[in-house]
């Protein structure tokens, strides 16, 4: 069974995670990222998940009794390097929080036609020989996130962020409407109540357990 502490460690940073995420799609002016970050970002929400799983079960004891708590550093280092390096095996994105995919495809269009007269349009999919990128326009399914998925892993980087830059520009003057409300932020100040309930209900055993796994 689980201490208090494990509990901690895992539900902070998914809340955190989930209100980061609940404001930002609930917010008024669409907020745009690469998906690398936003992939980094889920990553960090999940770190507690990993490391009172995988980690503790394939821990180090030896590596523990000598060095102490440093450990669970070095776990941490480690899991950060997997995560950086499955971000940047993935195709590019550009995640746009408060914005369906109907605006950001307008959006995206009248930009791309000023950096690319030669761009193209199919359906919600587009290509611009000039730039060297090319994407699809989508919408994440019970989410008021849209995103632009580049077609392939050959791609022009530096104009996916002259892309992105451009589109803080222009889908400013897009109109999105009233912002809807978000279950990601009920769900992540749920998830905080929890913890603080755990902390405030248990504080000794929380940080008994905390020592002993820490020890430094």
């Amino acid at each position: 069974m689980l201490n208090t502490f494990t509990w901690i460690v895992i539900l902070l940073p998914l809340s955190v995670y989930f209100i980061a995420v609940g404001v930002l799609g609930s917010s008024r002016t669409p907020k745009l990222v690469m998906g690398g970050r936003d992939f980094m970002t889920l990553g960090l929400g999940c770190i507690g998940l990993f490391l009172a799983g995988p980690f503790k079960l394939f821990f180090p004891q030896a590596a523990f009794n000598f060095v102490g708590g440093g450990v669970w550093l070095a776990l941490a280092l480690l899991y950060l390097l997997i995560l950086s390096l499955i971000a940047m095996s993935q195709r590019l994105r550009i995640v746009v929080y408060s914005c369906q995919a109907i605006h950001m495809q307008d959006a995206t269009r009248r930009t791309l036609l000023e950096l690319d007269e030669a761009s193209s349009w199919a359906g919600n999919a587009f290509d611009c020989p000039s730039l060297e990128i090319s994407g699809t326009v989508e919408q994440r399914r019970g989410e008021n996130v849209a995103q632009i998925v580049a077609n392939s892993r050959h791609q022009d980087y530096t104009n996916w962020l002259l892309l992105l830059k451009t589109l803080e520009v222009r889908i400013g003057e897009t109109p999105i409407g009233k912002p809807k409300p978000s279950g990601w932020l009920a769900a992540g100040i749920a998830l905080l109540i929890v913890v603080l309930t755990l902390v405030i209900s248990q504080p000794e055993s929380t940080l008994s357990a905390m020592r002993d796994a820490l020890r430094f």
